[in-house]
């Protein structure tokens, strides 16, 4: 296993480079990142790094801190103080990338064939992708990280006594207590609950409407009532 520490000297400076470049190419990449969000947003997903026109791909490295960088009228701002461009980029050893632009910085230092991650890994690479390709011209092959879940026997007895399989799980409980219902009790007895909820129901709405009208009082009962039936009618469903 071969640990890299991204603050070491000596690893800042193989970085600093594509860092470099990064900052010299920054309005381009804040405009594509802008681009490929919206795409990702329209298509139903959402961007993991917000990006608008203050956002910096990078921090300044200064006094053993990692400070903030901010753009505001074409410089940077960090702590209060105005910073030109020109500085940042001649001082590309003593920058850290953000959250979008370090896995670039990674794949420069170190190049990478496949990338393996999580979930919200892959998502990140989803909106690194047009920094990959303005700066390097290429990146890794995304692959997902395996996940298993595993069932006792206990579990697997359940499973096979209810018909059941991983997926019927992922919509709710209340999804599932319905597969259930609808594998173990008879059609016809489902039918049978079903209308008896309504009638009861009905009945009831028909009893508070008069009760309002003759005393306002007692029509809450009467509601009360109503919920109670629906409650002992729903439990027996489920």
């Amino acid at each position: 296993m071969l640990y890299v520490d991204p603050l070491c000297e000596s690893i800042r400076r193989l970085a600093a480079p594509i860092l470099h470049d990064a900052v010299a190419a920054e309005a381009q990449l804040k405009q594509s990142l802008l681009e490929r969000n919206k795409e990702l947003t329209d298509a139903g997903y959402h961007a993991q790094v917000h990006v608008d026109a203050k956002t910096s791909l990078v921090f300044l490295l200064e006094n053993g801190r990692r400070q903030t960088l901010r753009r505001q009228n074409g410089n940077y701002i960090a702590g209060g103080r105005i910073i030109a461009p020109a500085e940042i980029e001649s001082r590309a050893d003593h920058l850290s990338p953000n959250a979008l632009l370090r896995p670039v910085v990674q794949d420069f230092i170190l190049p990478t064939i496949a990338y393996v991650g999580g979930p919200a890994e892959l998502a990140y690479l989803a909106q690194s992708e047009v920094i990959y390709r303005q700066l390097l011209g290429r990146q890794p092959i995304a692959l997902h990280r395996a996940g298993f879940t595993v069932f006792d026997s206990h579990s697997r007895k359940l499973l096979e006594r209810y018909n059941l399989c991983l997926p019927d799980f992922f919509h709710g409980e209340e999804s599932l207590r319905a597969k259930i219902a609808a594998r173990l009790v008879p059609p016809s007895l489902q039918t049978l609950l079903a209308e008896t909820k309504e009638t009861a129901s009905s009945a009831v709405r028909r009893l508070a409407e008069e009760l309002e009208r003759f005393d306002p009082t007692l029509a809450k009962a009467a509601a009360k009532g109503r919920r109670k039936m629906d409650y002992q009618v729903q439990k027996n469903r489920a």
